[in-house]
């Protein structure tokens, strides 16, 4: 089995939180995300995107359920997440 990271990207459509294979080259413009999920919105106290990978979403932030995979074009940003993001992704909030 492949080994995965978890990251959450940024499009020109929005915020998405999702696996890829470790050795993914994150300078991509598409990537394909397994389990995939949306934010759909996020409180000023999360320090904007980079705290949805730092920290993961926090109360009052909106996070879909996850798609069996999900493909993102237009990527502006891929960041790494911390374990404590990850697992904070899959809990799925919706505050």
């Amino acid at each position: 089995m492949q080994k995965e990271k978890a990251i959450v990207v940024t499009t020109e459509r929005g915020v998405f939180f999702g696996y890829v294979p470790e050795d993914t080259d994150l300078t991509n413009k598409i990537l394909r995300l397994t389990n995939g999920r949306m934010c759909v919105k996020w409180p000023a106290d999360q320090h904007g995107v980079v705290g949805l990978a730092a920290v993961g979403p926090i109360t009052g932030a909106r996070i879909s359920p996850a798609a069996p995979s999900l493909t993102v074009h237009s990527i502006t940003l891929a960041m790494e997440c911390s374990a404590e993001a990850v697992h904070l992704w899959e809990a799925e909030p919706w505050n």
